[in-house]
């Protein structure tokens, strides 16, 4: 056999094919033909070739381990392929057999599981079906995973009857993409969704490992009011969102809210919201009909406002009620309508008024229960407008530092009753010397002492002495501490530094020093007293001067300001009560002399720390002028300086209520302002004022000077994601025809961007089309500036963990994406040949026979970059295991032509390995590294008792040719007692003797095909019983070594032979005549 198989060996040695079979029915009859010598028709990975022999792999879905036979092609007929299959090697016949009786009882070709979606790809084989996590009346979520980008999801199915609903079906696709474009730290976002060629509607989603709200009520019963209103203002934030982009969710309960642990930007313990089914509740047309049919798509009676209940349109308010009975659940521990029936529930929904939250639990603020009863109101024009509000109104009630009676105003009147619960539990804040670190509400950060001392240092004239020193320890590290009134009338006084809200002194000292204290203040009109780090003795007792006259007037002092009644800016204009305290201070902090401008914006943002309320700093921002008049600073600067000190939740909360009324042209809000407090956030950020520039930069209310670089830069990459999935070619050209340095680095900024969110989304096809770009502009030699651009940008894409995530797309991940982790590891180079051989050492036993080819073929392409990769494999792989011994197989076939010295060792030593396989692909190696010096080994190898062996040998033995005299001894001895395959391969390997042993090559094919002396050296001795295809090849080789007497021998042949031998010689003497 010549040219053809000349043409078809590789590196592999035996040329590999792949057959990927149903079923394993389809399995077994393909063994069964290879048992009986019958050819059976099959369809392959590559196109074969007449007269090649393959080494033909079998697999199907669910087989554990491929099926190896020996395969030629027999005939082409049209399009279909039929091959002559038999076992391969000695061992070859007693696995098939196995094979046949061990299939049922041994080899699982069918796992069966107790959950019939488990194991299902869906989405085009992009994810994976793992486990079963909960089931509901709308469907069953699932524990699965992104093939493409290795990660684990949450998968929900749907029950069949809603997927053959047409009402349901035809709002499903519309209203889940739009959910899936909901981006927030507290939504349980929606990654992809979509129906299977079965009907089965899905969503995946992110997978969220938390307790269900209902669970964590259960556990703890009613929450205390700070965790309340932290988890309810975490639930309207993610609804807020929604209700921006027109999304209702309309089934929002305890069951669809997930907390979470975690921990805050100081490193200490909080909880995270994830509000879960987005998607799906709003996917239901809530008709009180279909209540029986479609109860978990349709809404939950305890959580339904009475138009949803009626089967009337809905808008936010409707989630805002829902928030109200969850915050309800969260104060008190039950639900306020309960009922077996859930009809009933519906009914009392639509008349029956809830009892007051304080009814149920005492403890429950006051201020609270108003939020709720209104959230809760029957009539849907009672309620906040959406959800944004009733987050606005929960955090003003976080604002009053303890609002428990109904006659308090803003601040409000303290309770004498402190509930347990809302005692603030701490770590052992006395291991720390700088009480400054200490909450004011922890005992030892001195507010009592100071209290008690200043109280007496006004009612009896005590030495200011020790007063002096406990000012000293309670402003350590303070930098500012301030009292102030929180009502025009009554003397309660609260007290806040620079870090933390006004808290009412009597919860922080003994209350009749704080009583006594408050009152002897508003007996002199002083309605607020700072006090800044740095007072000596001296300064102290100024201070106390200055406070005793029963009239004090307001004071500016180095360490120290008073401010009394008669300069409240109020006076020349109806202020709110909070927003002229604050006015009055912003006044006498921009009035101070001798202050430097960082010092000035410390005490402004220590002053302002105290307002809590959106609404207080919008007053604020209003009577700018007022407080211009007073100082002699432009009301605009004055503006700047307010908005640049207040806190920055409450400057988010300000802008979100200001770009609200823009949008809808509610109210006339300057453009100014709304940039100037865009521009705050934009250097004060944290992810709520991320998110909400994000969309005022989207709607074009702000420029990009008021954005973050990184928002302008994610921003632009949105838009260019868009353009390259619709158009790749189009979105790349900005690339192509940047001409100067400058331009192209930005534009290879952008393609960063949008190439990260591309694999975000699992555009794999996509991103490996800008890579390959990238990777063509970085071998650019001679161009003067985009190599160096290029070449750092695909530096970012080849860290090693994501390059061993595209290996596992390439080996396991749905075929769609094979070829783009193709193209991208190949690009890698050396990183992608180490992640790759790297991920085939982590998966032994777990890739089927395409995976292992892919691997094989991959890695080859990289060439010498991959040699080092493959030699250190080699060394880490546990050769004594069988799952190892596959790695190594498949190492051993990625070896590229030119190998090296230190693959070459290890294959020497894997030449004698206990593995038939291993020994076959470690003779390929060896003769790849090795060359001419291989040709020992090969020859050791002719005494082995595996056929495939003796047939890699062999092969071996063709390709490195100088076949010597002993060499052609052996090979003849294999002549005589071997299958039909050894015998050509034999002969084929007496072609490439060295010309000295040419004559004792031709001599073993003269005794071959003239049939002398067969009785003795050969074991088939007539026609009958020869092979035509063993004497035709060796009477090609004949023609080829052995002159005119090989001529003779051959013609003589063809003379006496008789049938297929006769026409096989005869046709091959014409092609002689006609070649010459």
């Amino acid at each position: 056999m010549a040219g053809p198989r000349d043409g078809t060996i590789n590196s592999d040695l035996v040329p590999l094919l792949v057959a990927t079979l149903q079923s394993a029915s389809d399995v077994e009859r393909v063994v069964r033909a290879a048992l009986d010598g019958v050819t059976v028709p099959l369809v392959v990975d590559e196109d074969p070739e007449l007269g090649v022999k393959y080494a033909l792999e079998l697999s199907c879905p669910g087989l554990k381990h491929p099926i190896t036979l020996l395969a030629a092609l027999a005939t082409r007929t049209g399009g279909e392929l039929v091959f002559a299959v038999r076992p391969y090697g000695a061992q070859g016949e007693p696995e098939l057999r196995a094979f046949l009786g061990e299939r049922i009882s041994e080899i699982s070709l069918y796992p069966v599981e107790d959950d019939p979606f488990v194991g299902r790809l869906l989405g085009g084989g992009k994810y994976e079906v793992l486990a079963p996590i909960s089931s509901g009346s709308a469907g069953a979520v699932y524990r699965g995973r992104h093939l493409l980008l290795d990660r684990p999801i949450a998968i929900k199915m749907l029950h069949s009857e809603l997927a053959h609903d047409p009402v349901f079906t035809a709002h499903f696709n519309g209203e889940a993409r739009a959910a899936s474009r909901l981006d927030h730290p507290n939504i349980c976002r929606i990654f992809d969704f979509g129906e299977d060629d079965d009907g089965l509607l899905y969503i995946v989603m992110e997978l969220v490992e938390g307790l269900e709200m209902f669970d964590l009520i259960h556990a703890e019963g009613a929450l205390p009011l700070v965790r309340i209103i932290d988890l309810g203002a975490q639930v309207c934030a993610a609804l807020s969102v929604a209700h921006d982009r027109g999304i209702v969710h309309r089934d929002v309960k305890a069951e669809n809210v997930l907390v979470l642990p975690t921990v805050d930007d100081d490193g200490r313990a909080a909880e995270m919201v994830k509000v879960c089914d987005f998607g799906l509740a709003m996917s239901t047309d809530l008709r009180g009909e279909q209540f029986a049919t479609h109860r978990g798509a349709c809404g939950t009676p305890a959580y339904m406002p009475p138009e949803q209940v009626r089967g009337e349109p809905l808008d936010p308010r409707a989630d805002v009620y829902a928030c109200g009975v969850l915050l309800y659940l969260l104060a008190t521990g039950v639900l306020p309508f309960e009922d077996d029936d859930p009809r009933r529930v519906c009914t009392m929904q639509l008349s029956s008024p809830p009892r007051p939250p304080s009814a149920l639990n005492p403890e429950v603020d006051h201020h609270l229960e108003e939020v709720i009863l209104r959230a809760m109101s029957k009539d849907r024009n009672d309620r906040y407008a959406n959800a944004r509000e009733l987050r606005n109104a929960l955090r003003e009630v976080r604002s009053a530092p303890m609002a428990a009676s109904p006659q308090a105003a803003d601040f409000g009147a303290v309770s004498q009753r402190k509930p347990q619960w809302m005692v603030e539990s701490r770590t052992d804040w006395r291991r720390t010397t700088n009480r400054g670190s200490l909450p004011l509400r922890d005992p030892e950060s001195g507010v009592a002492a100071a209290v008690e001392l200043l109280t007496a240092a006004l009612t009896r004239n005590v030495p200011a002495e020790g007063l002096a020193m406990a000012f000293g320890m309670l402003l350590q590290g303070r930098g500012q501490l301030t009292f102030l009134r929180g009502d025009p009338v009554r003397p309660d006084l609260y007290v806040h530094d620079g870090s933390s809200a006004p808290v009412a002194v009597s919860e922080v000292s003994g209350p009749t020093a704080a009583a006594e204290l408050g009152k002897l203040l508003a007996s002199r009109t002083v309605i607020a007293l700072s006090l800044r780090e740095g007072m000596d003795a001296a300064q102290v007792e100024a201070l106390v001067n200055k406070l005793r006259p029963l009239r004090v007037t307001s004071a500016s002092l180095p360490h120290a300001t008073i401010i009394a009644d008669h300069a409240r800016l109020g006076r020349h204009r109806p202020l709110a009560w909070l927003v002229d305290l604050h006015a009055t201070q912003v006044a006498f902090v921009l009035a101070m002399i001798n202050v430097t401008p960082a010092t000035r914006s410390r005490l402004l943002a220590a002053t302002l720390r105290s307002l809590g309320s959106a609404a207080d700093a919008r007053g604020l921002l209003e009577c700018s002028d007022l407080v211009g008049a007073a100082t002699k600073v432009s009301a605009w600067d004055i503006a700047c300086a307010v908005g640049g000190a207040i806190p920055q939740p409450v400057c988010a909360r300000l802008l979100a209520s200001l770009s609200g009324e823009l949008q809808s042209e509610t109210g006339k809000v300057p453009l100014d302002l709304v940039r100037m407090l865009a521009r705050r956030l934009a250097t004060d950020r944290s992810s709520e004022s991320d998110e909400l520039l994000r969309q005022l930069f989207g709607r074009s209310l702000i420029g990009p000077d008021e954005v973050p670089d990184e928002l302008r830069a994610e921003r632009r990459a949105d838009q260019h994601v868009v353009t390259l999935i619709e158009a790749p070619e189009r979105g790349l050209a900005p690339l192509e025809m940047a001409a100067n340095e400058a331009t192209y680095s930005g534009e290879v900024a952008v393609l960063e961007e949008a190439m990260r969110l591309l694999l975000k989304q699992g555009r794999l096809v996509v991103f490996a089309q800008c890579f390959t770009v990238l990777a063509k502009h970085a071998a650019m030699a001679s161009h003067p500036f985009r190599p160096t651009i290029a070449r750092r940008a695909l530096t970012t894409f080849e860290d090693p963990a994501f390059l061993e995530r595209l290996s596992l797309v390439l080996l396991r991940g749905p075929q769609a994406s094979h070829e783009a982790a193709y193209t991208v590891l190949l690009t890698s180079g050396a990183a992608g040949a180490r992640a790759l051989c790297k991920v085939r050492l982590q998966l032994p036993s777990q890739l089927d026979l395409g995976a292992r080819k892919r691997f094989s073929s991959t890695v080859r392409r990289i060439g010498k970059l991959a040699v080092a990769s493959i030699a250190q494999a080699l060394r880490q792989a546990d050769a004594e295991s069988d799952e190892g011994a596959h790695a190594i197989e498949d190492l051993l076939r990625a070896l590229p032509e030119e190998g090296s010295h230190d693959v070459g060792g290890a294959a020497l030593r894997l030449a004698g390995h206990r593995l038939p396989q291993i020994r076959r692909a470690a003779l390929g190696a060896v003769v790849a590294t090795e060359g001419l010096r291989a040709r020992s080994t090969l020859a050791a190898a002719l005494s082995d008792k595996d056929e495939g062996v003796l047939l890699s040998a062999l092969i071996g033995m063709q390709r490195v040719g100088g076949l010597d005299a002993v060499d052609i001894e052996r090979v003849e001895a294999l002549l005589s007692n071997a299958s039909e395959e050894i015998r050509v391969a034999a002969v084929d390997a007496l072609q490439v003797a060295s010309p000295a042993a040419r004559p004792e090559a031709a001599a073993v094919l003269l005794r071959l095909v003239g049939g002398r002396g067969l009785s003795r050296v050969f074991r088939l001795t007539t026609d009958a019983g020869e092979s035509p295809v063993v004497i035709e090849t060796a009477a090609r080789a004949l023609l080829k070594l052995g002159g005119e007497e090989g001529r003779r021998t051959v013609e003589e042949r063809a003379e006496r032979a008789q049938g297929e031998l006769k026409r096989r010689l005869s046709t091959l003497l014409v092609e002689k005549d006609l070649r010459k």
